[in-house]
């Protein structure tokens, strides 16, 4: 975790619906060794609650939660939370990696997809390349969520980057731009200076 050593992820709050225990004390290990603030839920009951009153800046979700999947919960998000609720990054976690659902996933609103099991740097590289490049946000009548196409990954050549769509392509390394003020732009503090609306 060397590249993670570089930068500051003291405000940084992470709230994770996982209900797997092994995956819940990886995540919460990974956290930790960041310095991040990190909240687990084992449903999306009462991770919704806790949005509702504190902060967030990122979300972490399972594919298969309960009692509403990471579909599902995302949709609600994007759909039913008030401003700037809607806007927080969501990652989608799951063993399930077929094209339908990563599809499906980007389509409800997902910000990244991490595809299980998920090592270390991989999680923290994602978490870079959320934080450090924020998409604007699309509200229509059809879809709401983070721009689902992306302009400046034409470098990177991976496998996952011809297995699934350009809206998920993988980062081939941690940014080395990385500045906590354009995630906190995208959080739910700042939301306006970087992520205005695009309304279509």
């Amino acid at each position: 975790m060397s590249g993670a050593s570089r930068y500051s992820f003291d405000d940084i709050s992470v709230m994770v619906i996982e209900g797997d225990l092994f995956f819940r004390s990886l995540y919460t290990s990974i956290f930790r060794r960041l310095g991040a603030q990190k909240e687990m839920f084992s449903d999306t009951s009462d991770a919704l609650s806790y949005m509702l009153k504190t902060n967030v800046d990122i979300i972490m979700t399972e594919y298969r939660s309960k009692p509403l999947d990471g579909i599902s919960f995302i949709k609600h998000v994007r759909r039913n939370l008030p401003e700037p609720l809607r806007y927080i990054p969501i990652i989608m976690l799951t063993s399930h990696s077929e094209f339908d659902i990563i599809e499906t996933a980007r389509d409800a609103g997902v910000t990244e997809f991490l595809a299980k099991p998920i090592a270390p740097k991989t999680l923290i590289d994602r978490l870079f390349y959320t934080i450090d490049r924020p998409r604007p946000f699309v509200l229509g009548e059809e879809y709401t969520g983070p721009e689902r196409r992306r302009h400046d990954d034409s470098q990177y050549d991976g496998f996952q980057r011809r297995l699934l769509p350009k809206s998920f392509d993988e980062p081939s390394s941690c940014p080395d731009g990385l500045r906590k003020e354009s995630f906190r732009s995208v959080g739910t503090h700042q939301i306006s200076t970087k992520a205005s609306p695009l309304v279509t």
